[in-house]
């Protein structure tokens, strides 16, 4: 494990370009998350999207970092980017079109790409015709102060683990062992059921895991609640929650993390009946 562990790191750190680039810039600060960890270990070889963050709410020096010129340095510019709004009937027209688009910025991120045309990379899992793509870096706007605070807000239990310069960080070898045998594990709660529903579905269907029938249950029954109780974090001027709108995922983990700070139970808008390896998939 120490030497998979070892590898992992050495990738991200000193062999892939823009995660290098990144480190060498921000040794303190810079941070790798998310699915393209994941991608890596189980041999994606096209990864496409970086999940980064800059602590200590240094994202704007990142941004800046990326888009001004510097020798021996491809310049980056902000990634025509989707805005998601209340629901799916707001979010696109009949013909499948966003219709609100940003320029890199959304609410708990900036997605930023190079300027330049020839660093594209062939995304199998993409429809005919869009498959070749430039790699994006979305960097995380959440001011984070300890790789933890990231990693104890994500709630699928795959997803924590992170890589820092100097270490891999994780508060157990579970992300490992779910990586390893490909399953999908919660650990009683989530963050908008809607945004776990997709997340699941990503995972099953482009990287192959293993998902537990009884999660979607537990989702609706979470979203049947919200529906019922009103029990949401609301961006202002919302107005009323139903089943299946979207929620601000920045509003959600900073609550949660608000929570684990002070050592208090996270709140019901989050919990589903669904505990690690309830499944039985993890092997011994």
């Amino acid at each position: 494990m120490k030497s998979e562990l070892s590898k992992l790191h050495n990738h991200f750190v000193n062999e892939d370009p823009i995660t290098k680039m990144m480190f060498d810039a921000f040794p303190d600060d810079f941070v790798v998350f998310g699915g393209m960890i994941v991608d890596y270990m189980i041999g994606n070889p096209h990864i496409i999207d970086y999940d980064v963050c800059l602590l200590n709410n240094r994202w704007e020096d990142g941004v800046e970092y990326l888009t001004t010129q510097r020798p021996h340095q491809d310049i980056w510019q902000f990634k025509d980017t989707i805005v998601p709004q209340k629901n799916f009937e707001t979010t696109w027209n009949h013909e499948g079109k966003a219709l609100k688009r940003s320029k890199g910025h959304l609410p708990w991120l900036v997605m930023l790409e190079p300027a330049a045309g020839y660093n594209v990379r062939f995304d199998s899992r993409a429809p005919i015709g869009k498959r070749w793509k430039k790699p994006y870096i979305a960097l995380s706007k959440l001011n984070r102060t300890s790789v933890y605070d990231l990693i104890d807000t994500m709630d699928s239990v795959v997803n924590r683990i992170a890589i820092t310069k100097t270490d891999v960080v994780m508060r157990d070898e579970r992300p490992l062992e779910c990586i390893k045998w490909r399953t999908f594990e919660y650990d009683g709660w989530c963050t908008d059921p809607q945004h776990a529903y997709a997340r699941c579905h990503r995972y099953k269907m482009k990287k192959g895991f293993n998902v537990d029938d009884r999660l979607s249950k537990e989702f609706d029954k979470l979203l049947k609640y919200r529906e019922q109780t009103q029990d949401v974090i609301k961006p202002e001027n919302y107005g009323k929650y139903i089943a299946g709108n979207y929620l601000r995922i920045d509003l959600e983990t900073d609550d949660v993390l608000d929570h684990i700070h002070r050592g208090v139970e996270i709140p019901k808008r989050y919990r589903i009946d669904y505990h690690y390896n309830d499944s039985g998939i993890i092997k011994d």
